[in-house]
């Protein structure tokens, strides 16, 4: 074998066990904290870890251990709720140097403890403490990573019952829309795109509904954050005009007790269900009277038949509010439609070594967007789905060395060197 040859197989043996992420989790795993390891999957016999629970007040202690002394190399901890516990409850955790640090989830603020580097530990120290009142049980949920081959998830804690101490205050929904500005438009035409209702309502700060959107790996994420009643729907189409008829929907609807997400189809001026998105495909959550839906939709997709390509094509968006009948889209309360076509790629939210996430900017301001066609139905009567899925991009939580390197070129250095012997 030719020393080329050799040299091009030890190399590529010797990086195999480095596509890792050596200082912590990145945002692309905030939804399942699920590592993508080169195809390596969590171990499936019960995990070595435990993670344990302490109340003081409104601080909760949570600590990561072995009980039979295995080290910890890489980790990720999220609150989530104990009633469903795909829901982030946010909150803050405190760091150590050398040791830990957080993440943003969700537009949250410091809700997801990782590490900060592989260094083998033996447990995790942290302090949560909520963002916002809270009346429900929490669990704190970890991933931890015993070797870069050996991963565990899902690790929940017991539940512990958290109620701050935040004063209750009575307020307008017009206070409580503006309360939460920071909440729903931060990033809005920086790291976002967004549209909302009525007119002008992202400039002061209150809307009832708000569609954002920006690029991500395998699609585009958007997302809709308003406030809901019971029985109440938001939802938004994409349309090839600022009319109804012909438009692939979505929306987020408030039950009785739950946050459901789904897609429906606009078939003249009736909207025809189709189905709910599967639940491990969006995220969901309410905070302080705003509730939200979240998922990733793949560039191409089709819906009724027809393609919908958000990767070359520009799109109308279509946006409503109204009540729910017989577990269908009720006549919409509130609707708008864009001036113009939408690039839904004008947004990109990329990763980077310094910040986790930098920020291409391409945007639209919200005058250009918003047009109160009296032609633009938006939605009434009935709802459902396409195939619209979900799917993390990469996400490494423990490292053998630094390096990170795509598996794929290895393999195409290898057989090259085949080739030349």
């Amino acid at each position: 074998m030719s020393a080329f040859v050799c040299t091009v197989l030890l190399i590529s043996i010797s990086l195999l066990g480095c596509d890792c992420r050596p200082d912590g989790a990145p945002t692309t795993a905030c939804s399942n904290l699920t590592p993508v390891h080169s195809g390596i999957k969590p171990q499936r016999q019960s995990a070595p870890y435990s993670v344990s629970v302490t109340k003081n007040g409104d601080k909760v202690r949570v600590k990561i251990f072995s009980s039979v002394g295995e080290e910890i190399e890489g980790f990720a901890l999220q609150a989530r709720s104990s009633k469903d516990r795909h829901r982030l409850v946010n909150g803050r955790f405190t760091t150590k140097e050398g040791i830990s640090k957080t993440i943003d989830c969700f537009n949250g603020k410091g809700n997801t403890l990782t590490q900060v580097n592989p260094t083998p530990k033996r447990e995790i120290f942290t302090e949560w403490v909520p963002s916002t009142s809270l009346d429900e049980d929490v669990i704190f949920r970890a991933t931890v990573a015993k070797t870069f081959a050996m991963f565990w998830t899902e690790i929940d804690s017991l539940p512990v019952r958290i109620k701050s101490d935040a004063p209750a205050r009575e307020s307008s929904p017009r206070s409580e829309r503006k309360e939460s500005k920071n909440r729903m438009y931060d990033g809005c035409f920086e790291s976002k795109g967004c549209f909302g209702i009525p007119g002008n309502c992202i400039a002061d700060g209150d809307c009832l509904v708000l569609l954002s959107y920006t690029k991500h790996d395998d699609g585009i994420a958007f997302k809709l954050a308003g406030f809901l009643e019971e029985n109440q729907y938001m939802a938004f189409g994409l349309s090839n005009d600022p009319v109804m008829g012909e438009d692939n929907v979505y929306e987020c609807v408030k039950t009785e007790d739950a946050l459901i997400a789904r897609q429906s189809w606009n078939e003249g001026k009736s909207n025809i269900p189709r189905r709910e998105l599967p639940r491990d495909s969006y995220e969901i959550a309410v905070s302080d009277g705003v509730s939200s839906c979240e998922f990733v939709s793949r560039y191409v997709s089709e819906a009724n038949g027809r393609q919908f390509n958000l990767a070359n094509s520009t799109y109308f968006a279509l946006l409503a509010k109204g009540p729910m009948r017989n577990e269908r889209l009720g006549y919409h309360s509130h609707r708008a439609a864009t001036q113009q076509p939408i690039n839904f790629t004008a947004f990109e939210r990329i990763e980077s070594e310094a910040v986790s996430d930098a920020v291409k900017i391409h945007g639209l301001t919200e005058e250009t967007f918003l047009s109160n066609n009296s032609e633009s139905d938006s939605f009434s009567t009935e709802a459902t789905f396409n195939e619209t899925t979900y799917k993390n991009s990469g996400s490494e939580f423990s490292s053998n060395t630094g390096v990170y390197l795509n598996l794929d070129i290895l393999l195409v250095l290898t057989i090259l060197g085949l080739l030349i012997l």
